[in-house]
């Protein structure tokens, strides 16, 4: 299936580890605050630069300055700290003493594997377990008597061999209490002044008051940028297969694929998809909904609005966010901007389901407000889902029915129920669209199982093809006469409209473009829009017998035909009355 995902991510630039200063701003603290009133994100941080210089920010959330974006992420700059005169003569001075030691194996990262393909990063954590209270900034003294302390253990290796590294266990007898360096025992007791050890600065030896705000300094970070936060994943399941991951978009119409990004690094030898979104209602979920990048909106196709997010891939795994002011807005103390990034080329599918892509504007395409266009892109998605179907084989087949069934199905199935009991909520309106969905995708996925089982190979008795059986049967939407009859209006004709998409989907070989008013007549629309309903209604959503569901659309039949002959008879004469009063009109001029 085509991933209609598509936020693009790049990958994180390289900082080469001898540099003593990063090329990225350093963002220093975050403190996240839950507004109680509006239930959204508030974040304040500040960000250092390569000069130690503070720079203090304030995010809120509220609504977007983008017609119909809903809320936005607004950085506020509050204003900056630079370090006083002594503070900023003794950091020059230590950091002269110091350079980066950052090669040591206990502080490079392992990767793992779990049973379910996903690879995890796995650190090293302990008491002065790389040396130099786990500090990458070591006095150059202490520096060198451990190189040379590891090139004694090795004489194979040097600083100088690429790819070295000092192993832990190799260098174990190194007694770093033997190096005798006053630059370390000063920033050691600089250190241990400051409460938690919470220091500031690149050697960690400043406390804020060793500042004072600077109130003229403006701020811009061009080409470099400062981290505002994780986009995803949040938790082990925003992780899923491309597979997963298009089945479920299709079964939440579409909405999980606004949300999602696809990263780099495969997943069971397939693409792998970011997906922040709930399984059961295709939402975004609560805890991404904590996470102030969510809320930056995108400059899309709008020549007008500038782009100052950059997104950047970690370990081809993660998606964070980064702020990146360029010297044309530069920003004094006071200034508030709203955030927005550049989602990328592979976002148009969804730029155009909202009607803000190239097309919309070029090719004056509808969006999904418009039933012809929508159904058009719904069709090719339902082409995808069948032949993603028809390529399945018995074990990926289990997994994917496995992991619709537990996460999407059950609780889709849940919800359905309660709307069966009189209680109605406006989420509904996605639970009866994913309910019937699962139902189409279930018949679809019984047909590829009759073919799988009909192969001589394949045991249909088998474990797996009796689970998919089960949950397939499972899927089967047979309450829908009852559930229909208890809908209120609006979520009886989404239904309807569900289904008769469904209907219209099987017919599209004689009824191209269906609902396109640059292909039918108005005329024809409604009755195709009417008929379609009243097959709907009478043939799935009604529990009378056979004969009296067929005998009441007959008549329903006949009064919409009766309706188009008599709106196509009006339209003719008004034509006509038209074309009469044009030629009386022509014979008075002579």
């Amino acid at each position: 299936m085509s991933i209609t995902t598509g936020k693009s991510a790049s990958k994180l630039p390289q900082v080469p580890c001898n540099h003593i200063l990063a090329a990225m701003y350093h963002t220093v603290t975050m403190r996240d605050a839950l507004d109680c009133m509006t239930h959204l994100v508030s974040l304040h941080l500040f960000t250092s630069d390569p000069t130690e210089t503070l720079y203090d920010f304030q995010v809120d959330i509220k609504q977007s300055t983008i017609e119909n974006a809903g809320h936005g992420a607004f950085l506020t700059y509050l204003g900056a700290r630079v370090l006083k005169k002594s503070a900023a003569a003794r950091s020059t001075r230590l950091l002269r003493g110091h350079c980066i030691e950052n090669d040591i194996c206990t502080h490079n990262p392992l990767e793992a594997e779990t049973l379910s393909g996903k690879k995890v990063k796995v650190t090293l954590a302990g008491n002065n377990l790389h040396y130099n209270d786990n500090n990458i900034y070591w006095s150059k003294k202490r520096a060198d008597k451990f190189e040379e302390f590891h090139i004694n253990q090795n004489p194979s290796h040097s600083k100088s061999t690429h790819g070295s590294c000092r192993s832990a266990v190799e260098s174990f007898t190194f007694d770093e209490n033997e190096v005798k360096c006053k630059v370390h025992e000063e920033v050691k007791k600089l250190r241990q002044k400051i409460p938690d050890g919470n220091g500031i600065g690149f050697l960690g030896i400043h406390q804020e008051s060793d500042y004072e705000p600077d109130d003229d300094e403006l701020f811009c970070n061009h080409p470099n940028a400062f981290e505002l936060g994780r986009y995803g994943p949040h938790r082990p399941g925003d992780r899923e297969t491309n597979l997963h991951f298009d089945f479920k978009n299709f079964i939440h119409n579409f909405e999980p694929s606004v949300w999602s990004y696809e990263v780099p690094e495969p997943m069971l030898k397939k693409r792998q998809i970011i997906d922040i979104t709930d399984d059961h209602t295709g939402e975004l979920h609560s805890l991404a909904k904590n996470h102030t990048p969510i809320y930056v909106n995108e400059i899309g196709h709008n020549p007008e609005l500038r782009s100052n997010v950059l997104i950047r891939d970690k370990d081809d795994r993660s998606i964070y966010y980064y702020v990146c002011i360029t010297k044309e807005c530069k920003m004094k103390k006071g200034d508030t901007v709203e955030l927005l990034a550049n989602y990328g080329d592979h976002y148009e599918q969804v730029r155009e389901r909202k009607c803000y892509g190239r097309a919309n504007k070029s090719e004056h395409l509808g969006g999904d407000e418009d039933d012809g266009a929508k159904l058009q892109r719904n069709f090719h998605e339902r082409e995808e889902v069948e032949k993603d179907i028809s390529s399945l084989e018995v074990f990926a087949m289990f997994h994917l029915v496995e992991f619709l069934t537990e996460n999407v199905f059950k609780p889709v199935n849940e919800s359905i129920r309660s709307v069966a009991h009189g209680k109605l909520d406006l989420r509904q309106q996605r639970h009866l669209i994913a309910r019937r969905r699962l139902h189409w995708v279930g018949e679809k996925l019984t047909g590829r199982v009759q073919e799988v089982i009909a192969h001589p190979s394949v045991d249909s008795s088998s474990e797996c093809i009796c689970s998919i059986r089960e949950s397939l049967r499972q899927w089967r939407f047979v309450s829908m006469p009852t559930l229909f009859n208890k809908l209120n209006p609006d979520l009886a004709k989404i239904l309807l409209g569900e289904l008769s998409e469904e209907l219209l989907y099987q017919t599209r070989s004689c009824i191209p473009n269906p609902l396109d008013e640059t292909v039918w007549s108005n005329i024809a629309i409604d009755l195709t829009r009417k008929t379609t309903h009243s097959i709907a209604q009478h043939l799935f959503c009604s529990s009378e017998p056979i004969g009296v569901r067929k005998q009441h659309l007959g008549k329903d039949l006949l009064n919409h035909a009766k309706h188009a002959s008599i709106a196509l008879f009006d339209g003719s004469n008004a034509i006509n009355n038209i074309k009469d009063q044009d030629s009386s009109n022509h014979s008075n001029k002579y």
